[in-house]
């Protein structure tokens, strides 16, 4: 059974619609964190485009959409159940859609685990019980959906943040969107088998200064791969759910990060 919750997402009002059964809707709180939408609520333009890979439910999606009225949110979301879930929640946002397909390095077919203790942690896997899902790219999906523009990407996807990145290269250099990228060890290990290191070797890649903001939005600064292996050791910053973050401005950063 579905039912509403109101949430205030880092400041910003949104109504979630998730099953009672979900563990990751029971979670949540009257208000919470996310980084994604501190950063567009601060530095991005009403009109944004704004894509939300792995988005769920839709705690993020909803809150974006209501900060780029003029704008777009494009959400990602293969999973059924989650999905069911986030359409509702997108009801009544015209500048918001959704798009049923997993996000990764190619178009394909691959398993999809479907978590049964909720719906925000399911992942490409066939381990069971799965089901089995069509994947795309961010180049293709924005070339067929005739984006002229790319804001904002968010990435949430258990682990295989790298893949995502991999088929995003063109949009990347095309439109230098702000990347808003989870880093999760854990995650990043055990299901995509890469190396919290080697993702943040892709970002310096990309931008020359990479943000790392904690779960309670204590942020710290890197431009160097040395400087960014320790601020994982940082307790504050080593939670699960920490997020590295890739400007298009990093002059603007400086003077807005503080208010996230």
């Amino acid at each position: 059974m579905i039912e509403t919750k109101s949430v205030m997402v880092s400041g910003v009002p949104a109504t979630v619609c998730g099953d009672v059964s979900d563990l990751y809707f029971a979670s949540l709180g009257d208000s919470i964190f996310e980084t994604a939408v501190g950063v567009v609520a601060n530095l991005s333009r009403p009109d944004a485009v704004v894509l939300d890979v792995g988005a769920s439910i839709g705690v993020v999606g909803s809150a974006v959409a209501s900060l780029v009225p003029d704008g777009e949110v494009i959400c990602f979301e293969p999973e059924p159940r989650a999905r069911e879930c986030l359409v509702a929640t997108l009801e009544g946002l015209d500048n918001a859609r959704v798009v049923a397909k997993a996000v990764g390095a190619a178009r394909e077919r691959l398993r999809f685990h479907q978590d049964p203790n909720g719906t925000a942690w399911g992942m490409l896997s066939d381990r069971e019980p799965s089901i089995d899902v069509e994947v795309t790219t961010i180049d293709l999906e924005v070339a067929a959906l005739s984006l002229d523009r790319v804001d904002v990407i968010k990435v949430d996807v258990e682990g295989f943040e790298l893949a995502v990145l991999d088929g995003a290269e063109g949009v990347i250099a095309d439109h230098r969107p702000t990347l808003i990228v989870e880093l999760n060890p854990y995650c990043l290990w055990r299901h995509g088998r890469t190396l919290p290191q080697d993702l943040i070797d892709r970002l310096l890649g990309l931008y020359p200064l990479v943000h790392a903001v904690g779960p309670a939005g204590h942020w710290c600064s890197t431009s160097e791969r040395r400087h960014a292996a320790q601020l994982l050791e940082q307790e504050d910053l080593a939670a699960v759910s920490q997020v590295w973050i890739g400007p298009r401005d990093t002059r603007r950063w400086h003077l807005s990060l503080d208010y996230l």
